[in-house]
């Protein structure tokens, strides 16, 4: 990964474009945000924990600020908004993916398969929104790996979850 302390102005605004093609889509965002609003309110019925209510609107929130952060930033990207802003989406994919892999905890074997489909989910996002390596594709991977990683531990920690 490119040293952001050592972008140049071209490749510091071209690194902050990209976060804000990828992370300020409307058409993206609403998608998304249906989907875990959704699901955390069908998890919450499932599992009557307030958790799931908590996790879903939590992301939503997290992500309105997000957005509303990167699309209300003009002039030349400084070094302090790149990573300031690496670090915010950081934050937002460990809240999906502690949630990700809370799921595969439940003791249902059915929960685990949602889980594994959480993890599906982010990493289509991330192929979709990534067409070149660059801090933002670097922050997306690390989104896929962090609840991969989480759930396959789970699934090889606790067998009996598929019975």
């Amino acid at each position: 990964m490119a040293n952001i302390l050592n972008l140049s102005q071209e490749q510091r605004d071209k690194e902050f474009a990209l976060f804000r093609a990828g992370d300020a889509c409307i058409p993206d965002l609403v998608a998304r945000h249906v989907v875990v609003i959704t699901c955390g309110v069908a998890l919450w019925f499932a599992t009557q924990q307030t958790i799931m209510l908590v996790w879903a609107f939590g992301y939503l929130l997290l992500n309105i600020f997000y957005v509303s952060f990167l699309r209300h930033q003009s002039g030349p990207a400084s070094t302090r908004q790149i990573a300031v802003t690496a670090a915010w989406s950081v934050g937002i994919a460990l809240w999906y993916g502690a949630m990700v892999i809370y799921i595969a905890t439940l003791s249902h074997g059915d929960f685990l398969i949602l889980a594994a489909c959480g993890v599906v989910g982010a990493a289509l996002h991330s192929l979709s929104q990534n067409s070149e390596l660059s801090v933002s594709a670097y922050v997306d991977l690390f989104a896929v790996l962090v609840p991969a990683i989480g759930v396959a531990f789970v699934a090889a920690m606790i067998p009996e979850s598929f019975g």
